[in-house]
């Protein structure tokens, strides 16, 4: 049975191509909304428990969305870290309490308006991390650990599929001949 099916699909390359295209291409539709990342405040709300009720009590207070996930800097001149983040648009506050220092350095947390996970504050994340590290600081917290995991991991899975591809078909290319059309 596979050897007729082989056959067929070297015979027939461009049809074979086209209806294996057609099925294929609704099978990976889901991929293209895949979003990275930690879960939206909202996606956790919708949850129910304990989070659900955390997150509706922040909205009802009129608090920040962004509070669930500060961006937190590390500086030896928090007051400098401070002042530039709070340039940024889309900053709702930064604190550096002193009792968050050793070693000559200090904790700067800030935090966005808007949801880090969600796509809109990710810019609001971004900005804050040029801001902080324009004045010498290091930046982390998981907003910067989810944009450096994504971009590590995914930035060049494009390039890994399309490599994948070209050496499988190269591979099918130059052994196909062999095996199924004897």
């Amino acid at each position: 049975m596979w050897r007729k099916v082989g056959t067929a699909v070297v015979r027939h390359r461009w049809w074979a191509a086209i209806g294996s295209t057609v099925v294929l291409l609704p099978l990976a539709a889901p991929v293209l909304g895949l979003r990275l990342g930690q879960p939206t405040n909202s996606s956790l709300a919708s949850t129910g428990g304990t989070a659900a009720d955390a997150i509706h009590r922040l909205e009802t207070a009129g608090l920040s969305d962004g509070l669930t996930q500060p961006v937190e800097v590390l500086t030896t001149d928090p007051d400098a870290a401070a002042a530039a983040i709070r340039q940024v648009p889309g900053v709702a506050a930064t604190i550096a309490p002193a009792q968050w220092a050793a070693n000559g350095q200090r904790v700067v947390e800030a935090w966005p308006d808007v949801d880090s996970a969600d796509p809109r504050g990710t810019g609001s994340t971004a900005a804050i991390r040029v801001a902080a590290e324009q004045t010498g600081a290091w930046v982390g917290g998981v907003p910067t650990q989810d944009a450096d995991f994504i971009r590590a991991v995914y930035g060049n899975a494009w390039w890994v599929a399309a490599i994948i591809a070209a050496v499988t078909f190269a591979l099918l290319g130059s052994r196909c001949g062999r095996w199924c059309c004897r």
